[in-house]
C-alpha cells in the first residue's frame, strides 16, 4: 500500500475513454485546464487520451482530478497515482 505522504510530487496521470467522435474536443479542453502538463492520444487500447497533472498540493491534484472529470464528452477515467519506491 502506498501512503499519501509517498507519492512522488503529487502527480497523476489519467487514462480517459472519449465518447465516438469527440476525442479532438476532449484532447483541447484538456490542454487548457489547470494543472494538466501532457495530453496524448493514444491508440491500440481501452482507452482514448492519457493526461498528466502535476499540483502543488494533493488538494490541487484532487481538485484538478474533478475538474477533468466534468468535461463533456468524457465517458469515463481511470487515475493513477505516481508514487515512490521504497
Amino acid at each position: 500500500m502506498i501512503e499519501l505522504a509517498s507519492i512522488s510530487k503529487n502527480v497523476a496521470y489519467i487514462l480517459l475513454k472519449c465518447e465516438p467522435g469527440f476525442e479532438e474536443q476532449v484532447f483541447n479542453s484538456l490542454k487548457k485546464t489547470k494543472g494538466v502538463v501532457e495530453v496524448d492520444q493514444v491508440y491500440g487500447s481501452h482507452y482514448d487520451i492519457v493526461v498528466k497533472i502535476k499540483c502543488d498540493m494533493l488538494k490541487e491534484l484532487n481538485s484538478t482530478v474533478w475538474t477533468i472529470r466534468r468535461i463533456n464528452r468524457i465517458r469515463f477515467t481511470q487515475t493513477l497515482l505516481v508514487g515512490g519506491c521504497a
